[in-house]
């Protein structure tokens, strides 16, 4: 499935017709905690940009071993989000960059 995902209209345009279980399923594992509820979806539209430079994300939502020493988070591989602080290193304040990001998963 291709997705594009607009973080500053706050849009997501779908490529073709999915299931929806399909869609909800990509949707939690690309915004978890529910923040893809304040995105719409976008009907009726073509996406547009080259999709040579898409991002390639997984189904689940990753997990890595406790004591790692530089542990990777879920937002890592997540390029809409950035984290701007926070009360501690497991804490932080995620939000969205501003842009267009196309994404296959």
């Amino acid at each position: 499935m291709k997705l594009q995902i607009n973080t500053e209209n706050k849009t997501v345009k779908i490529d073709s017709d999915i299931l929806l279980s399909e869609l909800f399923d990509a949707l939690e594992s690309l915004f978890p905690d529910g923040a893809w509820e304040e995105l719409t979806l976008e009907v009726n539209s073509t996406i547009s940009t080259n999709w040579t430079n898409s991002i390639v994300i997984p189904w689940a939502r990753p997990c890595w071993p406790a004591g790692t020493e530089t542990p990777k988070r879920w937002w890592d591989d997540r390029p809409w989000y950035t984290v701007i602080g926070g009360v501690g290193p497991d804490e932080p304040k995620i939000v969205f960059k501003t842009g267009v990001f196309n994404v296959e998963c």
